[in-house]
């Protein structure tokens, strides 16, 4: 009997943790997919070709209370990828001065943006809505112009395609000044790639090139290239292979770059490249100057600048004010008790004695409670820990009619 009761009392113990572990499965798999809350994305371009980098913005609206862990996504169209240069996860941020993230969004290879929702829709259920920008980049090749449809779930958004957007008729003439070009290296966004190139040189002699870059940049030492050449690349006039067979002396910190060749012939074309590393992630424009004195001392100033490309956005929502009133409970006047009479006992004749049978004491069973159960699968769930409940009071009855038994034998 012992081990019967022990039996009992142990599946009611596994009924109770087992409909625990059903209730939080029940919680974590109720995270909505809202659709639709993507009401907008625009653009300022006008005219993209295939390559170009397109920057978006997005506006989005969710339904009231809705909760966290809630998701909400954005398909890039077929003719789009993401910017290799820009992160793949961002926050959407409440106003200044929490700045508290509202949703946080990660992108995938196929260029679906998940957006999900973080416990500010707790305390801000009502009227939650905001805005995005990200950055991408044109994948379609078509050979002929045309209006493209961009379709990102629920918004279309129409763009003119056009192949030969930026021709330049005057692209492959001779390149007549000196100049820098500066883009990111990485998608982290951590590293710039600089360029500086010079026209052809007019007559032998030295030519030095000096670079330095502006705040929150570093030079990263030793540089990448340091070439002369007599041809240039049509499109972007950089020095062309084959490459000319001389060194320059080369003086290379973090603060500053010296390049000079000591006596270099007439007509040549010289770029040289180089990366600088960010010291300072806060600044949002990074600049670098320079100068390439070449012809005898002429002195031409040079500078170029990169723009810290982020997705992000913002979100913003109401608090529920909305006054609860607790229930009025209506006065109870307490019964009044008639008063009683005790009974008069008439006196009964001695007779042959009873031995008394004391009778077996009753069964105490605590009526299962239904318990306070929060979250859609409470109704459920609260039963089940009912029953559970009545399941444990079983077992304590057994163990008590085992006791009596026990003791009467």
């Amino acid at each position: 009997m012992r081990s019967t009761a022990k039996t009992i009392l142990a599946i009611a113990a596994a009924c109770v943790l087992g409909l625990g572990s059903i209730g939080a499965m029940g919680a974590a798999a109720n995270a909505a997919n809202i659709s639709g809350a993507i009401t907008s994305v625009t653009t300022t371009e006008h005219v993209v070709a295939s390559g170009d980098r397109l920057t978006l913005d997005c506006t989005w609206a969710i339904p009231d209370r809705s909760k966290p862990g809630d998701q909400f996504t954005m398909q890039l169209p077929s003719q789009l990828k993401w910017d290799p240069t820009v992160a793949t996860t961002f926050s959407l941020l409440s106003p200044a001065p929490e700045k508290e993230p509202v949703a946080t969004a990660s992108v995938d290879t196929t260029g679906l943006v998940t957006f999900t929702l973080t416990n500010y829709v707790s305390t801000h259920p009502l009227n939650v809505h905001g805005d995005c920008t990200f950055y991408t980049q044109v994948v379609y090749s078509g050979g002929t112009a045309e209006t493209m449809d961009l379709d990102f779930g629920n918004v279309v958004m129409k763009l003119s395609y056009d192949p030969d957007a930026h021709a330049c008729p005057s692209c492959s003439q001779e390149p007549t000044e000196a100049k820098k070009l500066m883009w990111w290296s990485d998608a982290e966004q951590t590293k710039v790639d600089a360029y500086i190139l010079t026209p052809k040189t007019r007559i032998s002699g030295p030519v030095t090139i000096v670079d330095e870059p502006g705040p929150g940049l570093a030079v990263i030492c030793p540089i990448l290239e340091a070439n002369v050449s007599s041809d240039f690349y049509p499109g972007n006039g950089m020095a062309a292979a084959p490459y000319d067979a001389v060194t320059p002396d080369v003086n290379c910190t973090a603060s500053k770059l010296t390049v000079t060749w000591p006596d270099l012939p007439a007509d040549k074309y010289i770029t040289i490249h180089l990366q600088l590393k960010v010291t300072d992630p806060s600044i949002k424009n990074y600049s670098n100057s320079g100068t390439v004195t070449m012809n005898s001392g002429e002195v031409t100033p040079v500078s170029a600048k990169t723009v810290r490309q982020e997705a992000g956005g913002s979100g913003s929502g109401e608090d529920d004010d909305t006054p609860t009133t607790p229930p009025t409970t209506p006065p109870t006047t307490p019964p009044t008790t008639p008063p009683t009479t005790p009974p008069t006992t008439p006196p009964t004749k001695p007779g042959t004695p009873v031995t008394p049978v004391t009778p077996a004491t009753p069964e105490t069973s605590a009526a299962p409670r239904e318990l306070a159960v929060t979250g859609s699968n409470g109704d459920a769930l609260g039963l089940g820990l009912a029953a559970a409940l009545g399941l444990t009071a079983i077992g304590a009855g057994v163990i008590a009619a085992t006791r009596r038994t026990a003791r009467k034998q």
